[in-house]
C-alpha cells in the first residue's frame, strides 16, 4: 500500500461562533485531509488554515475547497470539505509526487477551522462536531535518514485590482516566493480574454472560451459558474508544466466588468529543507 488513512486527534474549542484547532503529527507527508461536518450548514465553515510554524500555506474560505473539488470532477457533499495537498498532475517524470504537504520532524502543524454563528431554530441545543481524516504518502528520505522538503504547497487568495473596463495589467507576483503556480481561480465572468506573459515571453494569449472549452474537452473538469480558472496543466501532466513565477510573469486580462477580483491561487513554493 502506498498510502495510509488515519483520524484527526480530537479537534478542540468545536463550538458555534468559534474557531476549532487540532495538532498535526510532524514528519508526516499529507496527502489531502477530509474535514467531516456534524450539526453544521453547507455554508457554516468560515476561513480554513493550515499552519507550520510561523508560515500559514493553507489560507482559504471553506467554500473554495468545495469549488476546487467541483472543479476537478469530484463527488461533493453538503457537510464535507477536502484540502487537496498532492495533486496527481504535479508529478515527476518518473511519477514521483512532490507536492504533497511534507513537514519535518518537531514541526508545530496546527489546522484551525473557523465556525459560523448558531442558526436558530434548526440548531437550538445542538452542538457541532468536525472529524477529520487524513491520508498520507511516503516520505521522501535522505541517505542519512533525514526527511527532504522539496515543495511546500500552498493555497492563498488575494485581490487583483482592475478599476476599468478592457485592458487591465497584473504583474504583483513576487519572485523570491518561488512560486510555481498549478491552479488560479478568478472569482468573476467578466473576463474575456487572457495573455500570459513569462520571463518577457508572451506563453499564451486566448480567450476564456477557448480556455475553457480545452480544460473541459476531456470531461474531467468543469469550471464553476461565476468563475474564471487559469489552469496551466491543462495541456501538461507533470510538475514541469506547472506556470513558474521565479521569473517574472504578468498577466493582461480583458474584462467587461470595472470590479477588482478576488483570486484564489494553488502554488508549489520550493523550499528544499531537511529536517
Amino acid at each position: 500500500m502506498r498510502y495510509g488513512e488515519f483520524e484527526i486527534t480530537q479537534f478542540q474549542n468545536v463550538a458555534y461562533g468559534q474557531t476549532a484547532t487540532a495538532r498535526l503529527d510532524s514528519g508526516v507527508n499529507y496527502k489531502e485531509i477530509v474535514l467531516h461536518g456534524v450539526n453544521l450548514e453547507a455554508d457554516q465553515l468560515g476561513l480554513i488554515e493550515v499552519k507550520i510554524g510561523k508560515n500559514t500555506p493553507y489560507s482559504l474560505p471553506a467554500s473554495l475547497f468545495k469549488v476546487v473539488q467541483a472543479y476537478k470532477g469530484e463527488k461533493t457533499a453538503a457537510t464535507t470539505w477536502v484540502l487537496p495537498f498532492a495533486d496527481l498532475s504535479a508529478n515527476t517524470v518518473e511519477g514521483q509526487e512532490k507536492s504533497a504537504l511534507q513537514t519535518l520532524r518537531g514541526e508545530n502543524v496546527i489546522i484551525k477551522v473557523k465556525i459560523g454563528e448558531r442558526k436558530s431554530p434548526s440548531q437550538d441545543g445542538k452542538t457541532p462536531e468536525i472529524n477529520g481524516f487524513y491520508t498520507t504518502g511516503t516520505p521522501i528520505l535522505t541517505s542519512d535518514g533525514q526527511i527532504a522538503r522539496e515543495f511546500l504547497p500552498q493555497a492563498q487568495e488575494f485581490l487583483i485590482p482592475i478599476g476599468k473596463t478592457g485592458k487591465n495589467t497584473f504583474k504583483d507576483f513576487d519572485s523570491q516566493q518561488n512560486h510555481l503556480v498549478r491552479r488560479m481561480f478568478f472569482a468573476t465572468d467578466q473576463i474575456t480574454d487572457i495573455e500570459v506573459i513569462v520571463g518577457g515571453v508572451e506563453r499564451r494569449k486566448v480567450s476564456v472560451a477557448h480556455m475553457h472549452y480545452q480544460i473541459e474537452r476531456d470531461n474531467k473538469r468543469k469550471v464553476p459558474a461565476g468563475y474564471t480558472v487559469f489552469d496551466p496543466m491543462y495541456l501538461g501532466w507533470n510538475w514541469a508544466d506547472m506556470l513558474n513565477a521565479t521569473v517574472g510573469v504578468e498577466f493582461v486580462f480583458y474584462t467587461s466588468s470595472a470590479d477588482d477580483i478576488t483570486c484564489y491561487m494553488e502554488s508549489l513554493k520550493q523550499v528544499n529543507e531537511l529536517g
